[in-house]
């Protein structure tokens, strides 16, 4: 079972996770106090903008996996330009979209296959790191595909 990490002081929004989590069994939720200091590579990670350090800390996340930052926040506290690429969640929340999205960026990550689909740039990647560029309406195609047993 894939797990979530959650970084932010909104209680609200990592309890409504859980509480879908254990219902649904479909992830692992974790509340985590510093994202820099564990080895988050290929991990979705939803970041709130509840701490001071949000910008930096999007920043430096980002670098090495933006494909699994998902981003939630008040429309006044950051701008949109500044993000993006990134899937935001501006507040008030509906919980169920983001568990939704949740479930998308882990099926996206299809670890089975050892392949990632970069919404950024619509390639596909393989373990090794090497892309194969397609066509936006390819990459939906594809997308559609592998999200078919939802």
């Amino acid at each position: 079972m894939k797990t979530i990490y959650y970084f932010g002081k909104d209680t609200s929004i990592f309890d409504s996770l859980e509480s879908l989590s254990q219902i649904k069994k479909s992830f692992l939720i974790k509340k985590i106090d510093n994202v820099t200091k564990k080895n988050l590579n290929d991990a979705v990670l939803i970041l709130d903008d509840s701490f001071i350090d949000f910008i930096k800390l999007i920043k430096i996340y980002s670098k090495s996996n933006k494909n699994n930052l998902i981003v939630t926040t008040r429309k006044e506290n950051i701008t949109l330009s500044s993000l993006q690429n990134f899937k935001i969640f501006l507040k008030p929340i509906k919980i169920l979209d983001l568990y939704k999205e949740i479930l998308k960026k882990i099926k996206n990550n299809f670890n089975d296959l050892n392949l990632r689909l970069n919404h950024s740039d619509f390639s596909l990647t393989d373990a090794k790191g090497k892309n194969l560029k397609l066509t936006e309406k390819e990459f939906r195609f594809v997308e559609v595909l592998l999200n078919n047993n939802e």
